[in-house]
């Protein structure tokens, strides 16, 4: 079962964009079933300006938009060979143009989906 950090972000999961909410499940599903008890943890979706702004975020973030297209989640406890076999799949299964991202940061995921 997928996990949101805060109250706020469970509710901000409604106005995620689709297909990125559905790639985020698929991930959270192979996650389990390949990595067992390690869960994946959505930190992360909306994001106003001045919270942008405040954590160093980029300008042109997609955390800032409407309908939601970026995500961060929590990989405590993960290996590298596990974050990559997570990026494999990310790309092999569910990417489906080159607006999708991928990115390994120091202690998150960092997923978006740009139009």
């Amino acid at each position: 079962m997928l996990k949101f950090k805060t109250d706020r972000i469970a509710g901000e999961w409604a106005e995620t964009y689709p297909p990125l909410r559905g790639m985020i499940l698929a991930l959270e599903d192979y996650a389990r079933r390949v990595h067992g008890k390690k869960r994946l943890t959505i930190t992360c979706l909306h994001r106003t300006p001045e919270e942008n702004s405040d954590i160093g975020g980029h300008p042109k973030s997609l955390h800032k938009t409407r309908p939601i297209r970026a995500a961060d989640l929590r990989i405590w406890g993960w290996t590298l060979d596990d974050l990559r076999d997570l990026k494999y799949f990310w790309d092999e299964r569910l990417r489906t143009s080159n607006k999708c991202d991928f990115v390994i940061e120091r202690n998150h995921i960092h997923v978006e989906y740009e139009t």
